[in-house]
């Protein structure tokens, strides 16, 4: 009798754990962090960083109960914004990014704004935006990264790029060269690196979206659903300025397609 019972409680605690291995949520591909939101007019401005863990993805909507409307802002009229495998894209006022239209009225700085971002394959993720004061906002040109020509002599800053598909088809490498240009990480904090001529880094971006930064000749794209990209590589000063030449900035882009 004591056997039948015990192997009764095994059978039960085998189920159990089966039925809570099966119950499990998915674990999330995307973590969404680091979220701003900087008052522009009678808008609010979203700014994060999105860490994809998982495969490729693409962002369909957004939403926020605190505002009429949320947008997902892109440059250039690019209708999708894919999110490829193992990136970690930025969304910022230089790329895409999100504007919520009619926003709750009385919102503080330091208050916190609920979000939901729905992507094609992980589904909803949501995240909470604090907003900034105007005034610091306005005073941080790294956030906005407002266009600016640095009169620097680097008026004779050439670049090209080369992208590759990988082997195994999973992704793309790039190869950046540069002409009257120099690649420059800095090893103490931004804010005390002055702007050099010839010196500083590369933004990369793909339909609009700002995948990272370029310190080197050299990055990779991740796997990417199916469709055709654009890519873009374009030259920054050490503060994050748009390297300019005839007041146009210095950049190379070619396109990529997934199947």
């Amino acid at each position: 009798m004591v056997r039948r019972i015990s192997a009764l409680i095994v059978i039960l605690a085998a189920l159990g754990i089966g039925f809570v291995y099966l119950a499990r949520p998915r674990a999330p591909g995307l973590l969404a962090h680091d979220a701003v939101a900087v008052p522009v007019g009678e808008t609010l401005e979203i700014y994060f960083t999105l860490e994809n863990i998982g495969g490729p993805d693409a962002l369909l909507a957004a939403a926020s109960a605190a505002a009429g409307r949320a947008v997902i802002v892109r440059p250039e009229a690019f209708d999708n914004t894919p999110i490829p495998a193992g990136s970690r894209p930025v969304f910022a006022r230089d790329g895409v990014y999100l504007r919520l239209e009619d926003p709750q009225q009385g919102l503080q700085a330091g208050a916190l704004i609920p979000l939901v971002l729905t992507f094609a394959e992980a589904g909803e993720v949501a995240l909470k935006a604090r907003v900034a004061g105007a005034e610091a906002a306005a005073m941080d040109p790294h956030a906005l990264h407002r266009n600016m020509e640095i009169d620097s002599g680097d008026s004779s800053a050439e670049l090209s790029l080369e992208v590759t598909r990988q082997a195994d088809g999973e992704g793309w490498d790039l190869a950046v060269e540069t002409r009257n240009f120099e690649f420059f990480r800095p090893d103490q904090p931004e804010s005390d690196v002055p702007d050099r001529p010839g010196q500083g880094h590369a933004h990369l971006y793909l339909n609009g979206l700002k995948l990272g930064r370029l310190y080197s000749n050299g990055a990779t794209i991740g796997a990417l659903p199916p469709g055709r990209y654009t890519v873009r590589v374009a030259l920054n000063s050490n503060r994050h300025r748009p390297v300019m030449a005839g007041g146009k900035p210095v950049e190379a882009r070619a396109e990529i397609t997934a199947q």
